[in-house]
């Protein structure tokens, strides 16, 4: 019985291939032609489908930048763009500041 795999993939570009349609656009081709060539030629020599990958969900990652002990990079995914993951870098602890803002915002709506 031949076993034939799935791979999820992924693209991961700067927030402005999210923001920007042009670069949207650019990402979403580059990650369909990864897709195409598993589909049409396998992958490292075995059998294999490829689909835009979904179960990986970095969204809200944080972690520090590998070059810049002030700065962290984190993570964004998008319900419109499976496979696409996005990041930014952020001075380290912004993340978290807007993070409390963001409650502290839900906070006082629940209250009204």
């Amino acid at each position: 019985m031949n076993h034939v795999f799935i791979a999820e993939v992924y693209e991961i570009k700067p927030i402005s291939y999210h923001t920007n349609a042009a670069y949207n656009a650019s990402g979403k081709r580059q990650l369909n032609s990864y897709i195409n060539g598993i589909n049409v030629n396998g992958f490292r020599g075995k059998d294999g489908r490829a689909r835009k990958g979904t179960r990986f969900n970095p969204n809200g990652l944080v972690i520090p930048s590998p070059f810049n002990s002030k700065k962290e990079i984190v993570f964004y995914t998008f319900p419109e763009d499976p496979g696409m993951i996005t990041m930014e870098k952020e001075t380290v602890g912004l993340q978290i500041i807007r993070r409390q803002n963001q409650v502290k915002g839900i906070l006082l709506l629940g209250i009204l």
